[in-house]
């Protein structure tokens, strides 16, 4: 939208009255959000209407969502830190930090936990995992695949039992009941011990 709608073009829209702009990409970028709110700002778009969601289809969907009455959460992180599955807050913008962008909170019916992928351990706070998914919206499994929907669809917790899961292959962390989303397990390269999205 900010390349290619000119700005003679945004001279006649309105978006004053645009009260909820969902986004569901994984990750949801904040730089993204950040060049959209500056470049419609004189249309009248509030950067608090952003309302960052998390998704899949085998969990029909919507999995955390972020209300219209809260508008973005931004948590800044120290990059080296990330790299390593830590989530060390920084105080500032910059040089060897990354903003990411909060997915929202699940609703009652939908819990959402992050694990390592390696020990199938509930991951303590401040440590990127994968995100698993359990509610009545996960779906069964896939049509006639019975071995893939095993693996996905029928996770459990090593140490308790508890589950089913769904493993959903996205990495992210929860803070303060907001999910954070911060790549997916097929897209990490690791160089040196280091995680790179």
């Amino acid at each position: 939208c900010v390349r290619k709608v000119a700005s003679d073009q945004r001279a006649e829209l309105d978006l004053s009255h645009w009260i909820m702009a969902g986004n569901g990409s994984e990750p949801v970028q904040h730089g993204t959000l950040k060049r959209f709110s500056e470049a419609f700002e004189e249309c009248g778009f509030d950067r608090r209407a952003f309302a960052p969601a998390y998704g899949l289809a085998e969990a029909t969907l919507v999995v955390t969502a972020t209300s219209p009455d809260d508008g973005p959460v931004f948590l800044s992180v120290f990059s080296r830190e990330l790299e390593r599955h830590r989530v060390v807050e920084s105080a500032e913008e910059g040089a060897g930090v990354r903003t990411l962008t909060g997915s929202g909170k699940t609703n009652l019916s939908t819990r959402v936990i992050v694990v390592d992928p390696e020990t199938c351990m509930e991951c303590s706070a401040n440590v990127v995992g994968e995100i698993w998914v359990s509610g009545p919206t996960v779906t069964r499994g896939y049509w006639q695949r019975e071995e893939l929907t095993d693996q996905v669809f029928s996770a459990r917790l090593s140490d308790s039992g508890e589950g089913p899961f769904l493993r959903t292959g996205d990495l992210g962390f929860i803070k303060d009941g907001q999910l954070f989303v911060t790549g997916r397990m097929k897209d990490l390269i690791i160089i040196d011990g280091a995680n790179h999205y």
